[in-house]
């Protein structure tokens, strides 16, 4: 990756526009704020949901993308 950020005719909005958006899946709401304050720093778009079910009612999942869920839930 870092090759590719050296080469001059490396275009980071277009790598960025194909990636299209991050959609961000957990339960806790300042885990959802800072990994959304991350990546959208980085440039990426990015729509945060605190479920499953909140994304897949909420979301439009029909261009390109990324879904990054919490894999571990404990039972409180």
């Amino acid at each position: 990756m870092r090759a590719a950020l050296d080469d001059p005719a490396w275009d980071a909005d277009l790598w960025l526009r194909r990636i299209g958006t991050v959609f961000l899946v957990d339960d806790d709401e300042q885990v959802l704020r800072a990994l959304r304050r991350l990546l959208s720093a980085f440039g990426y778009r990015v729509e945060c949901f605190r479920n499953a079910e909140a994304l897949f009612s909420g979301a439009d999942l029909r261009g390109s993308g990324c879904i990054v869920l919490q894999s571990h839930r404990t039972h409180q």
